[in-house]
């Protein structure tokens, strides 16, 4: 396979380094936190990518407006799968559509795919997303609102969505939204402003 070059930008954020990788004018990596540099690195390596260090302007501009508090600066960024299954893809996609002042459950991404039965396959797939923040996977919760497992470590997940205007318990359960308590941890509830 041919390698090609491909641009990458470290912008510091509050909550951490953001690398971001970008190919032929669409992002096709983001990732947070102590170890981003390192994941980025391996995700260039295993897609035959050469990173040439450049300022991806979008990607600042959009970081800037979501650290400012507009929660869907991401929502119309042009990006790029290079890998991942159909079904990967699809629950990426969905998770794409997530606005940001809302929460969801890995039982509920799987119902909206049509897929209510695959919960740990919706999961795993959610683990794999490769555009961390662009595809906001960290408003993903379980079932009873607790912070669960994020690729980019719970610390920065804790810190995004309290960026977000959730409140989280010591037990690391999403209590809250600009302080109003969520209706209900049920089974397949959508956490939102809308539903307090």
């Amino acid at each position: 396979m041919n390698k090609r070059a491909c641009t990458i930008d470290v912008i510091e954020a509050p909550f951490g380094p953001v690398v971001a990788l970008g190919l032929a004018g669409k992002l096709v990596y983001t990732d947070m936190g102590p170890d981003a540099r390192a994941r980025a690195a391996a995700f260039a390596g295993r897609h035959d990518l050469i990173p040439e260090p450049r300022e991806l302007a979008d990607m600042r501009a959009r970081l800037g407006r979501y650290l400012a508090g507009n929660l869907d600066a991401f929502e119309d960024m042009p990006v790029r799968f290079l890998g991942g299954t159909p079904f990967q893809q699809q629950v990426w996609l969905a998770l794409r559509r997530l606005p940001g002042r809302r929460l969801e459950t890995y039982g509920r991404v799987a119902a909206d795919i049509g897929r209510a039965a695959a919960v740990r396959a919706v999961g795993q797939a959610i683990g794999r997303n490769p555009l961390s923040l662009v595809i906001p996977c960290h408003r993903v919760v379980g079932s009873d609102g607790k912070l669960t497992g994020f690729g980019c470590g719970l610390p920065v997940k804790r810190a995004l969505l309290r960026h977000e205007g959730w409140t989280i318990d010591a037990s690391d359960r999403v209590v809250a939204q600009n302080a109003l308590p969520l209706a209900g941890h049920q089974k397949s509830a959508m956490f939102s402003a809308t539903t307090i």
